[in-house]
């Protein structure tokens, strides 16, 4: 694009914001910020959020001119939170989205996003599809992962049952952002569907439906998953406390969703991490089996409303 095409283009459609957050992952970091330079959008800014990295993420980062690179000392790190919060007060563009140092954009993420919220003032929040490249082991694979058509417009309830997506695919207005409170700095993990509980009670949301992430799921390591599964069950718990009063407001057929979502993931994180076993086989158990008789008796209760 020529200096002048590329002025018009930055005069006519708005700033858009990248924060990427980083923590001495620096070849993964190099991978994400040619992902965010390679967008067919043409006015992006792209903030590096260095978190007290010491692997020569600093040294590289200076080298390129054309990012606004922010490091956070070892006696100020607070976690990616902090971090990514440190990159959307420093933001300046009327949208921000989120881009993981180990995740990377396509080059149309941005550009079809755009396009879509741009029409509609109602959508405060858009996201996409991602393709998980998984690594357990030796192996490798990619997992397409297409947003659920059901998960668009009003979820303000929906939300607390129906994680729609993750930090990378997010592209959100900035006064929406900047309204509900940021990221909770308290939170070590599930941010974006704590994030998402607010935003969801004060905007509607869209997707683009395509994959227009690469996400890394490297499952290989039992210590760092193990961890994650105990930090995760605090992390639950946690935003159940904060959003009770939402919960309170659920139906009962929302309140059995609920739990039934709570319980699926818990199940697949502590395979993954290889804790808890046959006692927690049953519990599973007991779930599905609940979920299975009271789901028929709500159904034609719903029924037996409409025709009487």
């Amino acid at each position: 694009m020529s200096v002048r095409k590329e002025n018009e283009f930055m005069s006519k459609y708005p700033l858009i914001s990248a924060v990427i957050t980083t923590r001495n992952r620096v070849e993964l970091l190099k991978k994400a910020i040619i992902g965010v330079k390679s967008q067919t959008y043409g006015n992006i800014e792209c903030i590096v959020v260095d978190d007290a990295s010491t692997d020569g993420t600093c040294s590289y980062c200076k080298t390129l001119s054309d990012i606004i690179y922010i490091r956070i000392g070892p006696g100020e790190s607070r976690g990616g939170n902090y971090a990514r919060n440190i990159g959307v007060k420093e933001a300046k563009g009327d949208f921000i989205a989120f881009c993981d140092d180990d995740d990377i954009w396509l080059p149309q993420k941005i550009e079809l996003q755009y396009n879509i919220i741009s029409r509609n003032l109602d959508i405060g929040l858009i996201y996409c599809g991602r393709k998980n490249i998984c690594i357990v082991g030796k192996d490798k694979y990619m997992i397409d992962i297409l947003p659920d058509k059901r998960n668009k417009g009003d979820i303000s309830r929906k939300i607390m049952y129906a994680i729609p997506c993750l930090t990378s695919t997010i592209m959100v207005r900035s006064f929406v952002l900047k309204d509900v409170g940021l990221f909770d700095e308290n939170m070590g993990f599930w941010q974006e569907y704590e994030l998402l509980i607010r935003i969801a009670q004060k905007t509607k949301f869209d997707f683009v439906d395509q994959c227009l992430v690469y996400y890394l799921c490297d499952e290989n390591s039992k210590t760092r998953l193990t961890n994650k599964y105990y930090e995760w069950l605090s992390t639950v718990r946690y935003v159940y406390v904060k959003h009770k009063e939402l919960y309170e407001r659920m139906s009962l057929f929302e309140k059995i969703m609920y739990k039934f979502m709570v319980v699926s993931e818990r199940k697949n994180r502590s395979k993954r991490a290889g804790v808890e076993g046959l006692k927690y086989k049953r519990i599973i158990s007991c779930y599905y089996l609940s979920f299975v008789i009271v789901f028929p008796f709500l159904f034609f209760r719903k029924i037996q409303k409409y025709y009487v």
